[in-house]
């Protein structure tokens, strides 16, 4: 029999826990419910009693580690600052019989009782409280192993049957038509100009509010809707990239490729392939295996140089400080620092110092060639130079590169540069 020792002064402690808490079903044991019944069961300890709670924490054995104000119950029990435990029920303590039954001898020792307010209080200071104890204990250990059994059993059979597992998609309700939202992102050409139309126009989400590019975009990159391939890229996407292939790389799914480091190098994976077990193999390719590939298809496309042509004109600087000065003077605006008419008297006046600078002298000064793409640069000025180039690069279900999607076609280029080189041969 395990010793005790006499109570000593201390704190009562309530102690709450539910597995599952949301807003909107807070259940028949919910956390108001508890500490009412808790309160009242204290009777006299209640104005004294001190709450500490896992609110949306389990009680399971394997999810212990997480419950870190069951922890700090434990570590005053063992200090003798706990004069009585009050819970609601012995399954909120835990569903661990090992752990309930270690916690059971640790309150013996420090002659500390423990009262539920829904069952039955085990008295835990002699041998026959601590086995029904145990017996209960063992009771909610099986319910919650046999729940989660049950749970991923039925979860495999109806992703087997193809039932659709969580919240309904974007489509499947009435008044949802995801047509309408790919005709205004074709419309638009990117999901946040979309967004803003949807709202402009009155179109709601779901759940009402405003649609934002993130949501928007989600459902449209879905197998099912497929209309995330129509947006093209107009240089570099806001922000900074750091990958050479940031925003580039798109999966045989549909999906545009995260980059992450790994071991030195740069990884790329499909994020959808984390929530398809479907999903081909591989599901990552590292960057120095795509390198060789992008080379090669630049120099196709461009060739390994390019002409680098300065021209004549005196006002280069002068020209470029004023259309630096139109920037400035449109973001300006849009911060509302002044009103459009003033906007527009600002503008007459840089558009007419431009005017005064005459036409852009096109007499050739100086012709160079250049490398089309410097691959010793920087990550992001690679990045950057590659998709002014590609609106994506295709994937194979592989990962290996099948294709570029180019701004200008081979057969556009080829007869870029015919014009280009009769424009040289009449100017020389």
């Amino acid at each position: 029999m395990t010793p005790t020792r006499a109570a000593t002064p201390g704190t009562p402690v309530a102690y709450l826990r539910r597995s599952h808490a949301q807003a909107s079903n807070a259940g028949t044991v919910s956390h108001e419910v508890q500490v009412q019944k808790v309160t009242e069961l204290a009777g006299a300890d209640g104005p004294r009693l001190r709450w500490i709670e896992d609110w949306g924490r389990s009680g399971q054995a394997n999810k212990q580690r997480h419950r870190t104000a069951y922890a700090d119950l434990r570590a005053m029990v063992e200090a003798d600052q706990v004069s009585t435990i009050y819970t609601w029920t012995l399954s909120r303590l835990s569903r661990s019989l090992t752990e309930l039954n270690d916690l059971a001898h640790l309150c013996a020792a420090h002659g500390v009782p423990i009262k539920c307010a829904d069952g039955f209080s085990p008295d835990v200071s002699t041998t026959t409280g601590r086995l029904v104890l145990s017996l209960l204990g063992a009771i909610h250990q099986y319910q919650a192993e046999w729940t989660a059994e049950a749970a991923a059993n039925t979860i495999a059979v109806r992703r087997a049957r193809g039932d659709v597992l969580g919240t309904p998609p974007y489509g499947s309700q009435d008044g949802e038509d995801t047509s309408v939202l790919v005709a205004y992102f074709r419309e638009a050409g990117s999901f946040l100009r979309a967004a803003n139309a949807l709202n402009a126009a009155g179109i709601t989400p779901r759940r009402g509010g405003r649609w934002s590019a993130t949501t928007l975009g989600r459902i449209l990159r879905r197998p099912d809707v497929g209309a995330a391939t129509y947006a093209p890229r107009r240089g570099v996407r806001a922000g900074r990239a750091t990958r050479v292939f940031s925003g580039l790389l798109v999966c045989a799914c549909g999906s545009v490729l995260t980059s992450m480091p790994r071991r030195g190098t740069v990884a790329y994976y499909c994020r959808r392939a984390t929530l398809d077990p479907t999903h081909t193999y591989p599901r990552t390719i590292l960057e120095h295996k795509l390198l060789p590939w992008a080379q090669a298809e630049v120099i196709r496309g461009l060739g390994s140089h390019m002409l680098e042509i300065r021209y004549a004109d005196q006002n280069v600087a002068v020209r470029a400080a004023l259309e630096a000065k139109r920037a400035r003077l449109m973001e300006a605006y849009l911060d509302m620092r002044f009103d459009k008419v003033v906007l527009d008297r600002m503008l007459t006046e840089t558009d007419a110092e431009l005017a005064a600078l005459g036409q852009v002298d096109r007499a050739i000064a100086a012709v160079a060639l250049k490398p089309a793409i410097r691959w010793d640069a920087p990550a992001g000025e690679i990045n950057q130079r590659l998709r002014e180039l590609w609106r994506s690069v295709q994937l194979g279900p592989d990962l290996r590169p099948v294709s570029a999607n180019w701004y200008l076609s081979l057969e556009e280029s080829a007869a870029a540069e015919d014009a280009l080189a009769a424009s040289l041969q009449e100017t020389w």
